[in-house]
């Protein structure tokens, strides 16, 4: 590409038979998919339409190079069965991903990073918005894997970025499956699953908004967790985000096994391994439900090993431990590390929910405890869980078979007056229903997206001050007539 020439368009769908070279940018560039072929303006590409770039399983898919000042803009294109990342982005320049879908890519080689998305560049901004990463890693089962090492970023790994924005992204069912029905459906003892299955930050600070973080699986062994904070993550910030059905089975044992000792060093839907407790992280309207880690290290929700975890006006709830682990299921705090809790809802106010190593410091400030009774019971969510016996030990696990239903997962506050489906328009009423997670933020925190009846005051978690939270209880009215 030249200086003059600022934009690629990309028609139709191409399969890779060689390995492409690296696109060292000249000058700005936007990269668009979604045509025809017989366009004359970007806007007049079909709606909802790709390009798909295709790897076959052997190829990686897109390298570019933007040094600072040089932006580059890729836009409405599927990235597929790249052999270890779909696309890395090297250099300063900033970088923005819209509306792309990145689905079955990495893994197909012992070393791989960010088998999705790779990014990296010294204070580069980089922002991915409404983009789906779907299934990296997690169509091959383990018997075809032997021992990978060094895995960073299941499907995003960000590295030494100025800020890596996320809006409106999803990240489902990201991972490798497991085996259903085998004797030992874990894999190779001696392999090493992701560090962060779906989002590895190494001192690239985090600003997310609207995103989903949904069925993901870390595991083989010595895994890390499914969001993985590292460094100078400091000023990351994660706002009406959901984290649930997530887990990170099979990793608790600390059994020697061929001359190895087998053990999880890391946990949690958010592993957070900050620097220093200068180093912030917040949390505002999450939810972080229904997942499960089968670790010595924790349990599903929070591991906060490094810096400071600030979380208000959310839920984190029904998350699970596996039975080898005495950290806390909800929230784990580590030495050093430090948990400002206010306004939320967590599942028990006891050590098996929360828990505090020596040296951890913990506030808290107007939590309540309980159910927050969420569309999806968490009777229903364990039903799903099965136990495995391997190595004369037992393992806790949600099975491939229960993707469907762990994806489907809904985190919408039971209420008899309502809410709005977000994907039906539907109303949807619970009789005689109100969850205390209902009008419980904290005073002064927006809650005019809410719809009305809306108490006045924000509702904790995913859909808190958004146009789908649950409606409060309507006060009434006496009518008088003279």
């Amino acid at each position: 590409m030249t200086a003059d020439k600022t934009e690629m368009w990309i028609a139709g769908n191409f399969v890779y038979d060689s390995t492409p070279g690296t696109l060292n940018l000249a000058g700005s560039l936007t990269i668009r998919g979604g045509f025809t072929g017989v366009e004359d303006t970007a806007a007049a590409r079909p709606a909802g339409s790709y390009a798909t770039l295709d790897g076959a399983g052997s190829y990686d898919l897109l390298s570019v190079g933007n040094d600072a000042g040089l932006d580059l803009v890729v836009e409405r294109i599927l990235f597929t069965r790249a052999t270890s990342w779909g696309v890395s982005k090297t250099g300063a320049g900033d970088a923005t991903f819209r509306d792309c879908r990145f689905y079955d890519n990495g893994g197909r080689t012992k070393y791989y990073n960010g088998g999705a998305l790779k990014l990296t560049g010294a204070g580069a901004v980089v922002t991915v918005e409404n983009c789906l990463f779907d299934g990296n890693l997690s169509t091959r089962e383990y018997a075809s894997y032997q021992q990978y090492f060094a895995a960073v970023g299941g499907a995003l790994s960000a590295t030494t970025l100025g800020r890596l924005v996320l809006v409106d992204t999803s990240f489902v069912t990201n991972g490798i499956a497991i085996a259903d029905g085998a004797t030992n459906p874990f894999g190779p003892i001696s392999g090493t699953g992701p560090d962060g299955v779906a989002l590895k930050a190494d001192s690239a600070p985090v600003v997310a908004r609207n995103c989903r973080f949904i069925g993901n699986t870390a595991h083989v062994w010595l895994t890390g967790g499914i969001v993985t904070l590292v460094g100078a993550c400091g000023g990351s910030a994660f706002t009406n985000c959901l984290f649930a059905g997530n887990q990170t089975p099979c990793s608790y044992t600390r059994v020697s096994v061929d001359g190895q000792t087998i053990y999880s060093k890391y946990a949690g839907a958010v592993s957070m391994r900050l620097s220093n407790a200068a180093q912030t992280v917040d949390f505002s309207q999450c939810t972080i439900a229904y997942n499960l880690d089968d670790s010595v290290a924790g349990g599903g929700g929070i591991d906060v090993r490094g810096g400071t975890a600030n979380i208000v006006n959310s839920i984190l709830f029904g998350n699970q431990r596996g039975p080898g682990s005495s950290g806390g299921a909800d929230i784990c705090v580590r030495t050093n590390a430090v948990l400002a809790l206010s306004y939320s809802l967590v599942t028990a106010d006891d050590a098996s929910r929360i828990s505090c190593d020596e040296g951890g410091t913990i506030t808290a400030d107007g939590v309540i405890y309980g159910d927050p009774l969420l569309m999806t019971d968490r009777a229903t969510y364990e039903s799903w869980t099965v136990t495995n016996r391997y190595l004369s030990l037992d393992y806790i696990y949600n099975v491939t078979s229960n993707a469907t239903d762990l994806c489907a997962i809904n985190v919408h506050l039971r209420s008899k007056t309502g809410y709005t489906d977000e994907t039906t328009g539907e109303i949807v009423r619970m009789p005689r229903v109100m969850s205390p997670a209902i009008d419980a933020g904290r005073e002064g925190t927006p809650y005019a997206n809410e719809p009305s009846p809306n108490g006045r005051r924000a509702n904790l978690g995913f859909y808190g001050n958004t146009p789908y939270a649950s409606c409060s209880e309507s006060s009434g009215f006496i009518l008088v007539v003279r």
